[in-house]
């Protein structure tokens, strides 16, 4: 008799952990999605639960070791569509990965592919359900987020990898959330397909064409146009759409850093700040105790005027440069463009030569180095390890087949930026020529 009621137990038992399979999912598990009226095979990875609800259904992520991964994502132009959950937003939470990562960090989505990355400007709620589509295609990826669209196009096609939902690509970076109704398309899906998915656009009917130099100008036109559909959130979210908007949140950043390089980098890594703002602000900085890198008048120095070379007394050797000099702290960015060739010149230029001496102690020698960027058009080269309290000049010298040409304009000046005043001229003079020379390794 105990025998028979222990054998029941053993089954009622089994019955028991057959049924919550699903829900405790340490190793990996195939699963299928909707693709295109098919079923495409994934594979789970620690996912803590199936979720089933009124609101959603979806899976559950733990922030340690879960994601989801499709391992033949083979698709050139696809639509992936689903529900978002997130605890939090503050921190960085990676949603998508394939050859490019989509990221909520401070309350933003963030889509970063190579050295490229765009932010959102909608912000997202923690602990709230939000529908977001992402379409690809080839090297445009169109961001659909509660009903607002903006396309981002970057520099380079995608390559084809596995494609991973809830984790980076170095798996190193797991949300904690939720992500459900997870669908796939192997086409490029309309605005209105999407909203007829989670019933998530609530500006269908609102037919105002958003107007106005701010966000604020924007959003009181809307509020005041005749279409009496378009409410607080249809105005809200019509005003946010890049694509239609012209409005940008502005570029929020004090300038800081030891050097204009770093208060560049710091400013450019700030929501909002692109490259073109971050110049404008360190360079317009006045006060020395916050930008050490802005000097008194008498601290810089202009270079000699240019004089051309002409055509008739070269050789077949390259036509010298035209070159500038950018200063920051005990750095020179050199900047030139690429000569023209002329009829007899005797081969394209293959190397470029930098000449750096000290201008008021011409004794201690010039250094030498290659440019290591021999074919560009538009050249740029940075000299570092300076000495920002002593005066330099610096010149360039193509290189060919037939040898060196003529110096360049010798620039003079001391390396530490100064603003956009008018410099004081330092007459210099180029270097003696030398016979012949030789290409020492760069020292800069």
């Amino acid at each position: 008799m105990i025998n028979i009621i222990l054998i029941l137990l053993l089954v009622f038992i089994l019955g028991l952990l057959l049924k919550n399979k699903e829900n405790f999912q340490n190793n990996a598990t195939n699963y299928e999605i909707d693709y295109d009226k098919e079923k495409k095979e994934i594979e789970l990875f620690n996912i803590s639960s199936k979720v089933m609800g009124d609101t959603v259904s979806g899976f559950r992520f733990n922030g340690n070791g879960s994601y989801i991964k499709i391992p033949n994502m083979d698709l050139e132009y696809y639509t992936i569509s689903f529900i978002v959950y997130l605890d939090k937003v503050k921190e960085r939470q990676y949603l998508l990965a394939n050859d490019w990562e989509l990221y909520v960090e401070n309350s933003n989505l963030t889509l970063k592919h190579l050295n490229q990355k765009f932010v959102f400007e909608k912000e997202m709620e923690a602990k709230t359900y939000t529908h977001i589509s992402v379409k690809v295609n080839k090297k445009q990826i169109i961001i659909f987020f509660e009903g607002t669209e903006i396309e981002y196009t970057f520099n380079n096609n995608f390559d084809i990898k596995p494609f991973l939902l809830g984790t980076n690509n170095n798996k190193n970076n797991f949300m904690l959330g939720l992500l459900g109704e997870i669908k796939l398309f192997s086409d490029i899906l309309t605005n209105k397909q999407l909203c007829d998915l989670h019933d998530s656009c609530k500006l269908k009917a609102c037919a105002y064409v958003t107007d106005g130099k701010t966000r604020d100008e924007c959003y009181q036109n809307c509020m005041d146009s005749p279409y009496k559909d378009c409410k607080e959130e249809a105005c809200t979210n019509k005003c946010y759409n890049k694509a239609t908007s012209p409005w940008k949140p502005p570029c929020e950043f004090k300038p800081y850093g030891s050097d204009i390089f770093s208060c560049m980098n710091f400013c450019t890594s700030k929501n909002n700040c692109n490259y073109s703002n971050c110049q404008e602000i360190c360079e317009k900085c006045e006060d020395p105790e916050v930008c050490p890198w802005i000097l008194s008048d008498d601290q810089i120095v202009n270079p000699n005027p240019y004089e051309p070379v002409e055509i008739t007394k070269l050789e077949g050797e390259p036509i010298a440069p035209k070159i500038f000099l950018v200063p920051y702290n005990g750095k020179f960015l050199v900047k030139w463009n690429k000569p023209k060739s002329y009829e007899t010149q005797e081969g394209p230029i293959n190397q470029y030569v930098c000449f750096l001496y000290k201008t008021l102690n011409k004794g201690e020698g010039i250094q030498m180095s290659k440019v290591p960027h021999p074919n560009c058009t538009d050249c740029k080269y940075v000299i570092d390890n300076l000495d920002k309290d002593v005066y330099y000049s610096v010149g360039i010298r193509a290189f060919n087949k037939k040898g060196l040409s003529k110096m360049s304009n010798i620039v003079s000046m001391k390396p530490i930026y100064k603003g956009n005043k008018m410099p004081i001229q330092v007459p210099t003079k180029a270097p003696a020529k030398k016979e012949t020379y030789e290409f020492c390794n760069p020292t800069n």
